[in-house]
């Protein structure tokens, strides 16, 4: 890739715009999974729901 777009790119990844759009990434991923969990006969608790991804 171009120096010109390597820069672009990394002033995106810094960006809010980047923020915003792995929030959103984040959440779909998280509300997918959450589907195919229960789909698969898992349970969801009211504290697992609200747990931070890492403790899943």
């Amino acid at each position: 890739m171009s120096d010109k777009f390597e820069a672009k790119f990394s002033d995106f990844l810094n960006s809010d715009a980047c923020d915003t759009a792995e929030d959103a990434l984040f959440s779909l991923l998280r509300t997918a999974f959450s589907a195919g969990w229960q789909a698969a006969g898992g349970q969801i608790e009211t504290e697992d729901d609200k747990a931070p991804a890492e403790d899943l």
